[in-house]
């Protein structure tokens, strides 16, 4: 883990301002021999007073209330978490396997199988294919391809939830934009459920709705997100030079995530998908173009991004994002205004690809303002009761969660970057993701289905599977601890 750049002089700080300095900048070493004189220290808040005289005596800048975790976790720093997350009586040696990602919740070695799993089968199109040179993510079709929060954590008195929570929900500064675009669902669902507002606002983790896990912004969220949706796990595994968009030179700039390196490529390579977005307004090339963004850390940022990873994956990807963070009529046309990077919400369908070789499991993730989130639903969300709140037929032999499918408006989302040729909207829909309309008071409105598959009773048969069959309850409980 990189460590910041700063060199501070602690000559005038209290034991407890060092820490937050160690705990800030990813000082592990310093951190682990303070916590050893002090133990206690894991339980202060940083105070008004610790502002203040951190800023003015060492220039670094904290928020008032954090814990030490808080503020190693506000800045990515595993190694302080993991250290803060140690059992205060613990050998030195002893380390805790819970970490606030999603995909870290449970032993690493775990989520790295199944990242390896998703990388060995991205396989690039071949010449002489109708979309050579399109990496595609071409999985067994037994695999889980959608992550559910598990009806444990849902169980969860409030306090543990609320413990549980804060490892796994986005971050503070993140969710105020992010309930702009999806707290009018789940006020409305939970209204349609019998439930006050009040009530349903104070749940810190909603089993009716959705909820956004915390997404890393290291440069790479719009690809952590789709992942966290889709498998729960990171994009953190490196690409070879053999892999698609990668090279041996270290000294060229380039995509290193497995999964930027597939975005580059499709937007190099795949000559059908650029006439695609180049003739819905997309500008390609140049020193500001999609591919200069593809390639420079944190640029992956724009709606045609969304659309080439929505092939990349082989399946829908929906968008949900305030209105304070986007000009959707400012072109008149929706998809003008996404090429232009002036919306981002929408339905982006990969309709390159024939229906049939692609799933119909839709990722939802969240735009904010230069940040993506991934959203969840939880297996309590698809039980026969949200359904028939929403006036809609229980799925026979499925068990899926309802998603929204339009604006905190109600407007119904538009198709982003539709066909060249004629189309029917609701024809295209219909072929590439499972709809249906739901009745929220008076209000009709779209919805997608989002797939809960049914956990697996014993070792599943693939990488997925075990992931996915992995002892929630354990990690449940372990999130619920590690901060109480």
């Amino acid at each position: 883990m990189q460590t910041d750049a700063l060199v501070v002089d602690v000559s005038e700080l209290s034991t407890w301002e060092q820490a937050v300095v160690a705990a800030t900048t990813n000082d592990a070493g310093k951190l682990r021999a303070l916590l050893a004189e002090e133990p206690g220290l894991r339980t202060l808040r940083v105070t008004a007073e610790d502002v203040s005289h951190l800023s003015s005596t060492s220039g670094v800048h904290v928020t008032q209330g954090r814990l030490l975790i808080e503020c190693a976790l506000e800045r990515d720093h595993e190694d302080v978490v993991m250290l803060c997350l140690e059992e205060e009586a613990a050998p030195a040696t002893t380390t805790s396997h819970v970490r606030r990602a999603v995909s870290e919740t449970g032993p690493g070695l775990l989520a790295d199988v199944l990242r390896n799993h998703l990388a060995e089968h991205l396989a690039v199109e071949a010449q002489g294919a109708p979309l050579a040179g399109l990496p595609r993510l071409q999985l067994p079709t037994a695999d889980r391809r959608t992550f559910v929060l598990p009806e444990e954590l849902v169980r969860l008195e409030v306090a543990e939830r609320s413990a549980a929570c804060g490892l796994l929900i986005e971050a503070s500064d993140v969710l105020p934009q992010v309930d702009s675009a999806i707290g009018w669902w789940n006020l409305a669902v939970a209204a349609a459920l019998g439930m006050g507002a009040e009530a349903a606002a104070a749940t810190p983790l909603q089993g009716w709705g959705l909820n956004a896990l915390y997404t890393s912004s290291d440069g790479n969220c719009l690809l952590h997100a789709c992942l966290l949706a889709g498998f729960g796990v990171r994009d953190k595994r490196i690409s070879s030079p053999s892999e698609p968009g990668a090279t041996a030179d270290a000294d060229e700039p380039r995509p290193r995530r497995w999964l930027r390196a597939a975005l580059h490529h499709a937007l190099v390579q795949c000559a059908q998908l650029r006439e695609l977005l180049e003739a819905h307004g997309a500008v390609l090339d140049g020193a500001e173009g999609l591919l200069s963004r593809s390639e420079a850390h944190g640029r992956s940022l724009d709606a045609a991004h969304v659309l080439a990873l929505a092939h990349v994956l082989g399946r829908p990807i929906v968008v949900l994002a305030p209105r304070d963070v986007e000009f959707r009529d400012a072109l008149g046309d929706a998809t003008a205004a996404a090429a232009a990077g002036l919306r981002m919400s929408g339905i982006y369908l990969p309709h390159l690809l024939p229906a049939a070789e692609c799933t119909r499991e839709p990722l939802l993730v969240c735009y904010t303002r230069g940040h993506f989130s991934a959203l969840v639903t939880t297996e309590a969300a698809a039980g026969d009761a949200t359904w028939r709140a929403l006036g809609l037929p229980a799925l026979a032999g499925v068990r899926a969660a309802p998603v929204p499918l339009t604006t905190e408006d109600l407007e119904p989302l538009p198709v982003l970057f539709p066909p060249l040729s004629p189309h029917e909207t609701g024809a295209l829909l219909a072929a590439y993701l499972d709809t249906a309309t739901a009745q929220l008071g008076t209000q009709s409105v779209p919805v997608g289905l989002q797939p809960c598959p049914l956990r697996m009773s014993g070792a599943g048969t693939l990488p997925s599977h075990s992931y996915f069959n992995a002892d929630w309850g354990q990690r449940i409980r372990a999130l619920a601890s590690a901060v109480s």
